[in-house]
């Protein structure tokens, strides 16, 4: 009876072991295949992303690679997949596959670092063509209606005080929005690019305009004056930041804009490491290369440092 009850127990133990490996198959094949139709589904943004500003497909296979990112205070970047074309090009497609985070075009990258086939003249022949022209190459990728352009620039090559050891021209732009009139003053919406200027071929890419939670109606107006602001973020900065470590112990600046609270500055507010962003107007209170956040309506501390 022993053996027999020995004998039946072993075979039951791989029975279930058999029947529990087989369900596990049959939940993961789901799985699997569904992180495949992404992967393909990314590949083929990243394609599309291409030939939309006019980039050839390269030849070669591209891999395709999730990358996960580490969660911090500091991260604004979302979870993507890296399609990547050896040293040709490397496209950041959302995790959903559906949308182009970033794009770096190695190949002309390298071909402006070795000085190779530069003829130092450009397509434009002022700032207004030039910014008219990555206007064009935005709204080509794709541009919410009410961006703005809030920074720009435009030089050529071998430009004295431009440039690093790349002395290739460059035309760059960034864009963002202004939700019920403000700017964000923190993480926010927003994209720029780069292009040559000797072709104007796209070199550089990013864009993010999700991963924020807006207030559904206009905020009403703030009630706390700028200097009740910036005396709140001034007690607030000399209290919870070492002597050494200040760029300044008066404001430098002060603006209103959104925000996404957190723990500096003795907050109340905790920290939130991934977007999205619950996002607040505040009083943002410059000191030097740190900031202060001061709640517009009753002068609260809701963190800093953007």
């Amino acid at each position: 009876m022993r053996y027999g009850t020995i004998v039946f127990g072993i075979v039951g133990v791989l029975a279930l072991v058999t029947v529990a490996g087989l369900l596990h198959r049959a939940l993961s094949q789901p799985q699997e295949a569904g992180s495949g139709a992404v992967k393909e589904r990314a590949l083929a943004t990243a394609k599309r992303f291409l030939t939309t500003v006019g980039l050839p497909i390269p030849a070669e296979t591209a891999t395709i690679t999730e990358r996960i990112r580490s969660a911090s205070p500091n991260n604004v970047l979302p979870d993507v997949w890296e399609v990547r074309w050896c040293g040709t090009a490397v496209v950041e497609v959302g995790i959903d596959g559906k949308t182009v985070i970033a794009f770096s075009n190695h190949a002309r990258t390298r071909r402006q670092l070795r000085g190779i086939e530069r003829t130092g003249t450009a397509i434009w022949r002022n700032d207004d063509e030039a910014r008219a022209y990555l206007w064009k190459v935005a709204n080509a990728i794709g541009m919410p209606t009410d961006a703005q352009m809030d920074a720009f620039s435009y030089y050529g090559d071998n430009t004295p005080d431009r440039g690093d050891t790349n002395r290739a021209g460059c035309a760059y732009a960034s864009f963002r929005v202004r939700p019920y009139g403000y700017p964000f003053l923190g993480p926010g919406p927003g994209a720029r690019l780069t292009v040559d200027p000797q072709d104007g071929v796209l070199v550089y890419y990013f864009a993010v305009w999700d991963g924020v939670i807006l207030p559904t109606s206009p905020p009403p107006s703030p009630t706390v004056s700028r200097d009740r602001a910036e005396a709140a973020a001034t007690e607030a900065f000399l209290r919870h930041t070492r002597p050494q470590r200040r760029d300044s112990s008066a404001p430098t600046d002060a603006k209103l804009g959104w925000i996404a609270a957190n723990g500096a500055f003795g907050s109340v507010h905790p920290w939130v490491t991934k977007p999205p962003w619950k996002v607040r107007l505040a009083w943002v209170i410059s000191f030097g290369r740190n900031a202060v956040y001061v709640d517009p309506y009753d002068g609260s501390i809701l963190g800093g440092r953007p």
